[in-house]
């Protein structure tokens, strides 16, 4: 096996431990800044290393670290894309799942899931959302669902609402 690296701050008692950061420098010019990549290595034969990225846990009355991926700002031009992706699968065998969740509470209410375009502050429009299965060969293709949970209690269960926008002027989409 090769070695393992850990980046890792002091453990604390009592206190906040220190951080950890992994930051490209800046380009003071024209050119561009570094990346940044995270990747487990390539494997021969059998599967290849996880990459996990987690804040830590609030054992006692706390709140866990937040988890920020987000492309830089820019002050002319696109600011960059953010992907989340799993691998392709090349030969014979499925892709992986992609889960986008907040976690479940034990006592209190779980946290929400935001899906959102950004707004456009001029005369651009903001972007598009898009939900749909991938295209298949043969075979099926996958659904697409929206639903809201159950409520097993007392209470009631989520509404679906899909609307579009308003409009100032003009007809809405």
């Amino acid at each position: 096996d090769s070695g393992s690296l850990t980046m890792s701050s002091g453990t604390t008692k009592s206190g906040t431990s220190g951080s950890v950061w992994v930051s490209s420098g800046d380009a003071a010019g024209a050119g561009a800044s570094g990346s940044i990549t995270m990747s487990s290595g390539t494997t021969g034969s059998g599967a290849s290393g996880s990459v996990w990225v987690s804040s830590g846990d609030a054992a006692v009355s706390g709140t866990s670290g937040s988890l920020v991926m987000s492309s830089g700002t820019t002050q002319s031009g696109a600011s960059g894309s953010v992907w989340l992706s799993s691998g392709d699968s090349e030969k014979s065998g499925g892709t992986g799942t992609i889960v986008v969740s907040s976690g479940t509470a034990l006592n209190g209410g779980s946290g929400s899931v935001w899906v959102s375009s950004g707004d456009s502050d001029t005369s651009g429009d903001s972007g598009a959302i898009t939900m749909s299965s991938g295209t298949t060969k043969s075979g099926t293709s996958g659904s697409v669902w929206v639903s809201s949970g159950d409520a097993e209690g007392a209470g009631a269960s989520g509404s679906i609402t899909m609307s579009s926008g308003t409009t100032g002027s003009g007809a809405s989409g």
